[in-house]
């Protein structure tokens, strides 16, 4: 009770503070700093609210005390920047707490609150800077090297992440989270054997980490370590027995190794523990269905096509599995089996129809897509995906028709637009593809998907001055749009113009997608282009490399070789892009006669 009565008469003197702030601004202004300085906790070398060596006492007012302190104190530029950046005012916050950094410059917390500030610009290489100052101060501050990994991180330096949080486990071990970090670290690289010294090395230290012992389970399973991942899993279980998971886990080692009676005995407990689990549901059936049960797993199936009806759950449980495991035959029996319990479930349709679709069974895949029906959730995915369809079968023009009747029943939406312009682009059909877009684009003008393929078609109907102009407004849009840049640059580099300009777009590129093999191909042939023969021979097998079956790659391949006088690999890789070049040979046999005769 006594509980209950401070509580209402703290928020009755915050109302009446608050009241009288209102009333008075500046002192709300103090009361803000104040209030910062309070639950901040901290403490700053040489930031005491002084002025030259003197305590500061307000002789005229609130106001002028704030000018005086504004002046020379650390503390005050400090506190400045907190209330910015709560205020999410981040220039400010980083311009006071520089001046807070300049005042006291021996401050490692200073140094440390800009760093952080530094990062949430995304002005990494400043913070790592500033880090490495305070590393160099106090070479023992965990919290540092911390941060700095995760800056090293978001920068994609993986490996020097790694030696930094190997340095911060080797200094501290009482952080169970930076094992963490570092064990996730590894097994995102596939470096299964680290991962597995980081984690043995954390349970050693933490015996009840069963997390740890969860995490040992999965690397000995990417190991093929079957045996120690079940240990591994059983002692989680051990540890943490209600944990669903880790049951999950040995499930599927256990069906992995044929040993359908465990993976059984292990779903009933779980479906002992909780009857609508939908996912041990869905497990158990499947199992059914392959080990000789079918009329059980069916019938399953069936009750789960029921429980759908009403229980929101089930249908996005089976889109997480179909997206999950890929296994697009057991969403097939399951998706079907449920169809039986709600024949007119048009998500149901679409699901299986996308798994028939991906085993190339496109029969079933039309049968299920016509399903989804006008109006409902997945109507304009089912119908662009007929026309998909239609049009890999070769049935263009029916595939044109059908995006017609889409566009019919759904006039505002630009994407039916787009996908009927893609299918009159593949009959050659520039101007009514371009048309086609232009209708799209009159529904959505800033549409940068529909504007990046009409610079396509103006590029393939020989009117490149449309195409730059439209690739130009896509970046305008959008600054970050990988393939506008890298379009736009290889257009200029084929032209032989603008090649400084080009380079500069397609590097922009690779900025955002560094591991692209056709943007790494654009470079080597603006370096070609510049007659930078030597440079663009580098970078052009590093596209091979990233690419190694695509025509237009190897013969630039070839180009390059041929110009730093080494015949015998240009033509090596003719004869490859010759292999590959599906149409419009002409030039490439005639540079092959030409090589060969010589």
């Amino acid at each position: 009770m006594q509980k209950i009565r401070m509580i209402i008469q703290m928020k009755f003197y915050r109302e009446l503070i608050f009241t009288v702030l209102e009333k008075i601004p500046y002192l709300k202004q103090i009361f803000r700093i104040l209030t910062v300085a309070a639950f901040t906790g901290m403490v700053i070398h040489g930031c005491a609210p002084v002025k030259d060596g003197i305590p500061i006492k307000a002789t005229t007012g609130p106001s002028e005390q704030i000018a005086l302190v504004k002046t020379d104190n650390a503390y005050y530029h400090f506190l400045m920047a907190q209330m910015a950046r709560t205020d999410d005012r981040l220039d400010e916050a980083v311009a006071e707490m520089e001046e807070a950094a300049v005042l006291d410059p021996v401050s490692i917390y200073l140094k440390k609150e800009l760093a952080a500030l530094w990062s949430e610009q995304k002005r990494y290489e400043k913070a790592l800077e500033i880090l490495g100052e305070v590393t160099r101060q106090d070479p023992d501050d965990i919290e540092t090297l911390l941060m700095a990994g995760q800056i090293q991180l978001a920068l994609k330096q993986t490996d020097v992440a790694l030696e930094t949080f190997e340095k911060a486990i080797a200094r501290d071990t009482s952080r169970e989270d930076v094992f963490h970090t570092l064990g996730n670290i590894y097994m995102q690289k596939e470096d299964y054997q680290n991962a597995r010294r980081i984690y043995e090395q954390l349970v050693d230290l933490y015996p009840g980490s069963f997390v740890g012992y969860f995490f040992l389970g999965k690397i000995h399973t990417d190991l093929g370590e079957m045996k120690e991942a079940e240990q591994a899993f059983k002692k989680t279980l051990m540890l943490a027995p209600d944990l669903e998971e880790p049951r999950f886990r040995l499930i599927e080692l256990y069906q992995s190794q044929d040993r359908a009676d465990k993976a059984r005995e292990l779903y009933d407990e779980i479906l002992s523990r909780s009857p609508g689990r939908i996912r041990a549901a869905m497990g158990i059936g499947i199992l059914n269905y392959h080990t000789g049960q079918k009329q059980t797993a069916k019938d399953q199936f069936e009750k789960l096509g029921q429980r759908s009806l009403n229980d929101k759950n089930v249908i996005p449980a089976l889109i997480r599995h179909y997206i999950d495991t890929k296994k697009y035959g057991d969403t097939i029996i399951m998706a079907e089996g449920m169809l039986k319990g709600a024949p007119d479930n048009t998500t149901l349709h679409y699901l299986v129809a996308m798994a028939y679709d991906e085993v190339k069974d496109d029969p079933m895949a039309l049968r299920h897509f016509r399903k989804v029906t006008p109006g409902t959730q997945f109507y304009k995915n089912a119908a662009l995906q007929i026309g998909f369809i239609l049009n890999d079968q070769g049935k263009a023009e029916e595939a044109i028709a059908h995006a017609k009747t889409v566009i019919e029943q759904i006039p505002d939406d630009p994407e039916p637009y787009l996908y009927l312009g893609i299918f009159q682009e593949d009959l050659k059909q520039y101007e009514a593809a371009i048309g086609s877009i232009r209708k799209g684009l009159e529904v959505d003008p800033d549409n940068v998907r529909l504007l990046f393929r009409l610079g396509v078609i103006f590029d393939k109907a020989d009117n490149k001055d449309e195409c730059i102009a439209t690739m130009r407004k896509v970046i305008e849009l959008n600054p970050e749009h990988a393939n506008a840049l890298n379009y736009l640059g290889y257009t200029y580099a084929d032209l032989g113009e603008n090649l400084k300009e080009a380079e500069e777009l397609v590097k922009e590129a690779l900025r955002f997608k560094p591991e692209d093999g056709y943007i790494t191909d654009s470079l080597g042939w603006i370096y070609f282009k510049k007659e930078r023969y030597a440079d663009a021979l580098k970078v052009l097998l590093r596209a091979v490399k990233l690419i190694p079956d695509d025509p237009i790659i190897l013969e630039h391949t070839g180009d390059a070789y041929l110009k730093n006088n080494n015949r015998q690999k240009a033509l090596e890789f003719y004869r490859r892009s010759l292999k590959l070049m599906k149409e419009d040979t002409t030039g490439i046999e005639k540079k092959i006669r030409e090589l060969s005769e010589e």
